[in-house]
C-alpha cells in the first residue's frame, strides 16, 4: 500500500492569532515538516496492511497565545502550537470487493 490521504478543515481564527501552518502527528510522533497554512490535505506514506495508525493535526501560530513553545518538535521552529486536535485511529484492511485497501 502506498499510503492514505487525509484532509482537514481550517480552524476558526481569532483576532491576531492567525494560522501559520500545521504539524501532523502520526502515532504520537511528528510526521514530516511544517505544513503551510493553505494546505489542508496530505498523503501519509509507509502504511501497511494490518497497521493501526493514529493521526492528529496541530494548528500553529506565530502569536504567543500558547506561551513560549518549549517542546517544539523538528520542523516547528518558532511556531507556538495550539492543543492537538482529536485523535483519529485507523485500521488498514484489505477490501477485495473494492480491489484495494481501506482505512477504517
Amino acid at each position: 500500500m502506498s499510503g492514505i490521504d487525509v484532509t482537514w478543515e481550517v480552524p476558526q481564527q481569532y483576532g491576531d492569532a492567525r494560522l501559520s501552518g500545521y504539524q501532523l502527528l502520526k502515532n504520537d510522533a511528528v510526521y514530516g515538516s511544517t505544513i503551510p497554512p493553505e494546505v489542508t490535505a496530505m498523503s501519509i506514506k509507509d502504511v501497511a496492511l494490518g497497521d493501526e495508525v493514529k493521526l492528529q493535526i496541530i494548528a500553529l501560530t506565530e502569536h504567543p497565545v500558547g506561551g513560549e513553545n518549549q517542546t517544539a518538535g523538528e520542523g516547528q521552529g518558532r511556531y507556538a502550537e495550539c492543543k492537538p486536535g482529536p485523535q483519529l485511529t485507523l485500521q488498514v484492511h484489505c477490501c477485495p470487493a473494492m480491489d484495494g485497501f481501506a482505512a477504517v
